[in-house]
């Protein structure tokens, strides 16, 4: 990223781009992560695609701490929904549990 390297939504979008072509560009997907995490990442949209992203790659660990970044940001039911799903996919059916009531 030398166009704006600095900016951790730019890196986000790396990530996501990386994540989504799939498995073979995983480790440059996490590096792009790393460095719009460092950066305090805060987009929760992003955030949620990300953790979307991720699910789909079965990172499930990744996606349950972006699905909650991205709640701790902005609300959203949709996104509660999403981190429930992954909780539910990692046997954490109590949290899951929880999870959908909000």
């Amino acid at each position: 990223n030398i166009r704006d390297n600095g900016n951790p939504v730019v890196w986000g979008y790396i990530a996501l781009l990386c994540a989504s072509i799939g498995d073979s560009r995983l480790d440059q997907a996490n590096k792009a992560l790393e460095a719009a995490q460092r950066r305090d990442l805060a987009d929760p949209i992003l955030l949620r695609e990300l953790g979307n992203a991720y699910t789909a790659l079965d990172r499930l660990e990744t996606a349950e701490a972006l699905f909650r970044r991205s709640i701790a940001n902005d609300n959203s039911a949709h996104t509660r929904r999403r981190l429930a799903d992954v909780l539910a996919a990692q046997s954490s059916m109590a949290e899951a549990v929880n999870e959908y009531k909000h």
